[in-house]
């Protein structure tokens, strides 16, 4: 101990209580005041600390048979407790002993960017930890742009009440259920099965003792129905479910949005198909006089089995099943917009404020140079005031490059004439080719956010195409809003029920028509294309989803591998391809953001610098020109 007397000889209780626990060393003080001093604080911290370590430690091992198990690269570790309660460099060595590179952070240090750069997440929880809490956290981690593939957490706590938020396709969230008295644990995955609620999953067991996983391999018997064939219906305009697509000409694979599903169905179910084609071109309806119409009487009449993707509504339910939804729809308002905000002082707006007070400081500072060099030089010295008038004025001329003739006395007047005509000439261009921009280019206004403004609040006309979902919605939907924006349309039928996607994008481009379309549609007609705008609110959103007769005797069968699809992510990656749609992203705007942004002095300092420069220039000519008079 005297080799070491700051280190072994202490002041305090919770001192010596630590540095027994880090090191090798002896406590020797008297009973009475061992007794009374040691049923502290201190004591209960390192108990904390013990427990802490005993759960992190029986932790790592379930970590590392996992990582083992699916051999997952580039980790880090989260640690949830408390910084001071766990040793970041025992958890470390337990993974370095078995050749796996970790990174470890805490959970407050664990920014969104620090995680961009790794795969897997292994979140080291409290023994009493709550779940919840720490789907939260996930939760707020997996909306950056970028994050790890992989998150993994372990709890006692075996019912779950967390909020329900998306996960995306490619990620995997395992919960890890067990004690630390018990010696077998269970692996669950959480996912989306219907889009609003997380399911739990049990995929595997494992056992501390043996150290072996066990997955438990959910498998559905392949049914053999030794390629019965399935008749399938669909509109021959149905974009992306056209019968082109799914039986190609060239006798390739299905393609487009029906096919790739359909594709992925017959790797499960070994079956053929053939497609039906509606002979009025429609999805279906119910007619007044409730006889179904388009698909729906294809089904309703035993002529097809399955229908491709249409919106779920009641009429529609009365005469078909709908199997598993897998996407959501939007009808969005297509339009052009036509009109400009008036602006009386707009021949300011090439240059900034800034700029135009140096201009004018500028300005008034050559003319009063050029009136001192007049008055030094006059040989009957009048009143100074005409001068500087009739010198601001040419100096006004001259920056309008009237080229107005301007008289001066000596050699340094020219010099700073020379140079103020150099400088007009720089700046009369800039300002003339920013005008020019700002005269071609207007900004327009946004004439209506939503359906209601179109109909009520503007005289813009509307067009469908003919026969499409939602020219079926505003004609037999029983809502007053959508009455009215039929009638619109039936006001000429003939020119705003177009036939063609062409027809109706060229009379919204060409007259004031908004036209109303799918989000799906206007994807791959519109997009891009930024002499178009959509409103800001969808008139309508619906569900979408295959439909099938109501005595298809293989409805269960495939409502399982549908929703066997949405649990693996494979309908939301085909979702991200076909089906979402982010408005003209490219071609958005801030309505309190210039088309032309004005020249700003910080991009014209040196002409500015240049000017000054000749203005010294000349009074040094001058100083010299009055040393010789004299």
């Amino acid at each position: 101990m005297q080799n070491n007397l700051n280190k072994y000889f202490v002041k305090t209780p919770q001192a010596v209580l630590e540095l027994v626990y880090k090191e090798k060393a002896a406590f020797v003080m008297e009973e009475m005041y061992t007794s009374s001093s040691l049923k502290g604080n201190a004591f209960t911290d390192v108990e904390r600390r013990n427990a802490a370590q005993r759960w992190a430690d029986w932790q790592c091992p379930i970590h590392i048979e996992l990582v083992q198990k699916f051999k997952w690269s580039k980790i880090i570790i989260i640690n949830d407790n408390d910084d001071e309660l766990i040793t970041h460099e025992n958890i470390l060595k337990r993974f370095s002993i078995n050749f796996m590179p970790v990174a470890i952070t805490s959970i407050k240090k664990s920014a969104g960017s620090t995680l961009d750069k790794f795969n897997t997440v292994l979140m080291l929880t409290k023994n009493d930890a709550n779940p919840n809490a720490t789907l939260e956290f996930i939760q707020t981690k997996l909306e950056s742009r970028f994050h790890p593939t992989n998150w993994v957490f372990i709890s006692q706590n075996i019912t779950l009440n967390f909020k329900p938020f998306f996960i995306p396709h490619n990620i995997k969230i395992y919960l890890i259920e067990t004690e630390i008295s018990k010696k077998e644990w269970n692996i669950n995955t959480l996912y989306f099965a219907t889009g609003n609620i997380l399911i739990k999953k049990h995929i595997g067991i494992g056992n501390i003792d043996s150290k072996s996983l066990k997955l438990k391999i959910s498998t559905h018997p392949l049914p053999k129905l030794m390629g019965k064939q399935i008749r399938i219906t669909t509109p021959p305009t149905a974009l992306e479910c056209s019968p082109d697509l799914l039986i190609p000409k060239d006798g390739s694979k299905p393609k487009g949005y029906c096919g790739s599903i359909i594709e992925i169905i017959q790797e499960f179910i070994n079956f053929t198909f053939i497609v039906i084609p509606t002979p009025d071109g429609q999805y279906g309806g119910i007619y007044n006089n409730n006889t179904p119409y388009g698909m729906l009487a294809i089904l309703d009449k035993n002529e097809a089995d399955i229908g491709t993707v249409m919106t779920i509504t009641s009429d529609r339910a009365k005469i078909a099943d709908f199997l598993p939804s897998i996407a959501n729809a939007e009808g969005v308002i297509v339009y052009r917009q036509h009109g400009v905000n008036q602006r009386l002082f707009f021949y300011f707006e090439p240059f900034s404020n800034d700029v135009w007070i140096c201009i004018f400081f500028i300005t008034f500072l050559t003319a009063v140079l050029l009136t001192v060099n007049k008055y030094n030089y006059e040989s009957k010295r009048r009143n100074i005031l005409p001068n500087l008038i009739y010198y601001l004025l040419q100096c006004f001329y001259t920056l309008l490059l009237t080229g107005v003739l301007v008289i001066v006395s000596n050699l340094a007047s020219n010099i700073i004439l020379e140079i103020f005509h150099f400088f007009s000439m720089l700046m009369f261009t800039s300002y003339t080719s920013t005008l020019t921009s700002i005269l071609a280019i207007s900004k327009e206004y946004i004439p209506f956010e939503s359906l209601e403004e179109l109909v009520y609040h503007t005289d813009y006309a509307i067009c469908t195409l003919k026969k499409s979902p939602e020219e079926e919605i505003i004609r037999t939907a029983k809502l007053p809003l959508f009455s009215a924006a039929w009638r619109k349309v039936q006001k000429n039928a003939n020119k705003y029920s177009t036939k063609s996607m062409k027809a109706a994008l060229q009379l919204v481009y060409t007259s004031k028509t908004a036209y109303l379309v799918s989000q799906v549609t206007a994807k791959f007609a519109v997009e891009g294309n930024c002499s178009f705008r959509y409103a800001k609110i969808p008139f309508h959103k619906t569900n979408l989803a295959f439909s099938n007769r109501r005595k298809f005797i293989y409805r269960k069968m495939f409502k399982t591998y549908f929703l066997l699809m949405m649990e693996n992510g494979v309908v939301n990656l085909l979702n991200s391809h076909y089906m979402f749609l982010s408005p003209n992203e490219a071609c958005k705007m801030d309505v309190n953001q210039p088309l032309v942004v004005p020249v700003k002095l910080s991009k014209i300092i040196g002409l500015f610098l240049t000017l000054l420069a000749g203005i010294a220039m000349s009074f040094l000519v001058f100083a010299i020109e009055i040393c010789m008079q004299i």
